[in-house]
């Protein structure tokens, strides 16, 4: 763990404090966390990328320090968009963006991260980029390329918890030149639903 401290992090791409929504709320099913999970590349390029977990708990005597790593036996992948907020599955979707690979991070347990899995595309699509938990577990997910290759016009993937393709649709819209199209985040408006 203490070599990745030390490298010196230049290069911090995402990090995120977990929640708890409220019990009427129709979003996604979130968990509330004690620590916040930073997805994290050593600025040199020579060490594995890895993801951090620091103890956010201010009545904790480890308070603000890493108290896990996990590398991911992968370098220079720029970590980049991980999910915004941490789904009851404990499961973390983390993109390594210039690599066009996404790392499945199993985080419960947080002080036991471990690798569950890692893809690079869904069906048709490569490069994804940001993702969306939905409310029945499944992922939606933004890819900016097709075909193994960083190019446009991407689409929109649906997949299960661990990058199951489930379904998709191009991001394509005729008569717009596809390389002006790069889908890049995604939003979710949250509601109650009236019974």
């Amino acid at each position: 763990m203490q070599k990745y401290v030390r490298i010196g992090i230049s290069l911090l791409t995402a990090a995120l404090t977990i929640v708890r929504l409220p019990a009427q709320s129709a979003a996604p099913a979130s968990i509330y966390s004690p620590y916040i999970f930073a997805w994290i590349g050593d600025g040199q390029r020579q060490s594995s990328d890895f993801l951090a977990v620091i103890d956010a708990d201010p009545k904790s005597s480890s308070y603000g320090r890493v108290v896990a790593t996990l590398p991911v036996n992968a370098r220079a992948t720029m970590p980049h968009h991980t999910e915004y907020e941490l789904s009851s599955t404990g499961l973390l979707m983390a993109s390594g963006w210039a690599a066009g690979r996404t790392f499945v991070l199993d985080v419960r347990q947080p002080t036991r991260p471990k690798l569950a899995g890692s893809f690079t595309t869904v069906g048709a699509y490569s490069f994804p980029h940001s993702f969306r938990r939905l409310p029945n577990g499944n992922v939606l997910a933004a890819f900016q390329g097709m075909k193994d290759a960083y190019a446009p016009p991407g689409g929109l993937v649906e997949m299960d918890a661990r990058g199951t393709l489930l379904r998709a649709a191009s991001a394509a819209a005729p008569p717009l030149d596809p390389s002006l199209i790069w889908p890049y985040s995604l939003e979710s408006t949250r509601r109650a639903i009236a019974s």
